[in-house]
């Protein structure tokens, strides 16, 4: 007597397959929407950039890991129904029981994903992780600290310098965002740079600088390694020079 396949499995499998590939094509078509606007905020507002540029890497990962799970699954799944077709024995429970544990697992990463993305303290961690990562930056090292508001102080004036030395060589018109009529100072500094009026140690420092207040703005770190403003002081003294 041939062996009869239950017809359960060809639904459940084919029907797994076609429900996964639409779930991660809708979110996928979402995820690229988030991701443009990413780059809006980032033109809104400086302070974000290492943190977005983070974020960035964090989706990256996710979403490749969503894909190869996806693949997986719908090759997998769409087997699963061929081969349904044969007596495997325990051989055939067996692999039916890994798709169907693999396909549970794609819909919980994708559902894990889509709560990350609209994670509000997203930025918060990632700078907690950014300055985590950085200890030699952000933890003192020599037992002198300055707080964040006089390192925040320390940069408005900095700043302030850079606008001015942009305003002196018209710098402010060598290019404009498509959501801000205004330079952000990062791209001052690399404007700065490219016209030779500052040295590669010098927009080094400034780099350094900028991360530092990216990151104690939005990590809520209260303390700061004093060197750090140390170095924000040097460069004003350099640029008021200029």
């Amino acid at each position: 007597m041939d062996f009869k396949a239950p017809d359960n499995i060809y639904w459940l499998f084919s029907s797994s397959a076609q429900a996964i590939a639409a779930f991660t094509g809708f979110l996928a078509a979402g995820f690229f929407f988030v991701y443009d606007r990413i780059d809006k905020q980032v033109e809104k507002d400086e302070t974000l950039e290492e943190i977005y540029a983070d974020i960035k890497i964090q989706y990256y990962t996710r979403l490749k890991t969503l894909f190869i799970l996806t693949g997986l699954s719908i090759v997998l799944s769409l087997l699963i129904v061929y081969i349904n077709g044969y007596d495997l024995g325990w051989l055939g429970i067996m692999l039916k029981s890994v798709v169907a544990l693999l396909n549970v697992i794609t819909i919980g990463w994708a559902i894990w994903f889509v709560i990350f993305i609209i994670n509000p303290d997203k930025v918060k961690r990632t700078a907690q992780k950014l300055i985590k990562e950085d200890n030699e930056t952000f933890e003192p090292q020599s037992g002198e600290t300055l707080s964040r508001e006089l390192y925040l102080d320390k940069f408005i004036q900095l700043e302030k310098v850079i606008r001015s030395i942009a305003g002196k060589y018209d710098i402010v018109s060598d290019g404009r965002g498509r959501y801000r009529n205004f330079l952000h100072v990062n791209e001052i500094m690399r404007a700065l740079y490219f016209r030779r009026l500052i040295t590669p140690q010098q927009l080094r420092d400034l780099s350094l600088a900028s991360k530092v207040r990216n990151l104690a703005a939005h990590g809520e770190i209260p303390q700061i390694e004093a060197r750090q403003g140390n170095v924000v002081d040097n460069l004003i003294n350099q640029l008021q020079k200029i």
